[in-house]
């Protein structure tokens, strides 16, 4: 497994959702609810996919992951039938998995549960570890 085995924000990553999110206002749902506009977004991001991977709280309970972003427009996993325009959302950056975004922004990588430095040959796949036989 060459990225993280732990979910981000859970018990074994070790952040803490509320320490990493930002708020936002609703400002526009659009593509039913998938697409939100969150005035300030794209100010807020210093990389590119800087939000993907990561969660949205609405409310207290419900959590949705970011898949993509651009500028200030977010797009979410799932449906969230109470997500309404003008809502207050909290926004927490992803790591996808990667030894790379644990270390920054995170400073988390003695939670990383990945094994990136695993040689990707496979000796039974024909690869051999000393070349072609």
């Amino acid at each position: 497994q060459i990225r993280c085995n732990h979910t981000i924000y859970d018990e074994f990553c070790g952040l803490e959702f509320v320490t990493n999110s930002i708020s936002f206002t609703v400002g526009a749902l659009t593509n039913n609810k998938f697409t939100l506009n969150l005035p300030g977004l794209g100010s807020a991001t210093p990389t590119v996919n800087h939000w993907v991977g990561g969660l949205i709280r609405l409310g207290t309970t419900q959590f949705n992951m970011i898949t993509s972003t651009s500028g200030d427009l977010l797009n979410v996993w799932r449906y969230m039938p109470d997500l309404m325009l003008g809502a207050t959302v909290l926004a927490a950056p992803g790591c996808q998995n990667l030894k790379s975004r644990c270390i920054d922004p995170f400073n988390n990588y003695e939670n990383y549960l990945g094994a990136p430095d695993v040689p990707l040959k496979d000796i039974f796949q024909g690869d051999g570890l000393k070349g072609s036989l």
